[in-house]
């Protein structure tokens, strides 16, 4: 980890956007930059820096190390397909993912099948300042979490009156968690049942 005037991390957290990063205070936690939008070079056999960022955010996900605090940041105008069920696994247990832009800048994770997932299965995981859109109709969950211990703050975005999602988290067995969900619906769409699904949790 480079120098920092922080030697012993932060004793009160520290928050983006008004999301705590509860598990900041470790000094040797790894942080991760994710960006493929077209001036960023982005490439997974780049070191993941903020200058030589990665280019998926599944493949970040896999250099982190579990309850270590690690953070991937997801910078402006990051754009990735979701295609399949758990193409994007968060299965790192204690990690943070934020997307640092708004509005049109947002991070955009576009869900291009009806059961693609990004599928949320660790403990203890925080995700925020994402977007989510789907590209085809009827996509069930582009979040599907099981982990205890989570806090999810998420936009979604339904493309048009035919083209939506069905919910936006489904959680399932997942405990203690916290979720939050901007979404923006079309009047004439009838597909979208729910933003948030609980389900045994």
């Amino acid at each position: 980890m480079p120098n920092t005037s922080f030697p012993n991390g932060f004793n009160n957290g520290v928050s983006i956007r008004e999301i705590p990063i509860l598990i900041s205070q470790n000094p040797n936690a790894n942080v991760f930059w994710v960006n493929n939008s077209s001036n960023a070079n982005g490439s997974d056999g780049n070191p993941g820096t903020e200058k030589k960022p990665f280019a998926t955010l599944d493949y970040a996900i896999g250099r982190c190390t579990a309850n270590n605090g690690d953070i991937i940041f997801v910078a402006p105008g990051h754009a990735e397909n979701v295609a399949t069920a758990g193409a994007i696994a968060v299965d790192m247990a204690g990690i943070s993912i934020f997307g640092v832009a708004e509005g049109s800048n947002k991070p955009t994770f576009t869900f291009t099948e009806t059961a693609a997932t990004m599928a949320v299965s660790a403990a203890s995981i925080t995700i925020g300042g994402l977007k989510v859109v789907p590209s085809v109709d009827s996509v069930v969950s582009p979040l599907a979490i099981t982990g205890d211990d989570c806090k999810i703050d998420i936009e979604s975005v339904d493309l048009s009156d035919a083209v939506e999602f069905v919910r936006v988290i489904l959680a399932t067995g997942a405990n203690r968690g916290y979720f939050k969900v901007k979404h923006i619906g079309r009047p004439g769409g009838i597909a979208c049942v729910n933003g948030i699904q609980l389900n045994e949790c």
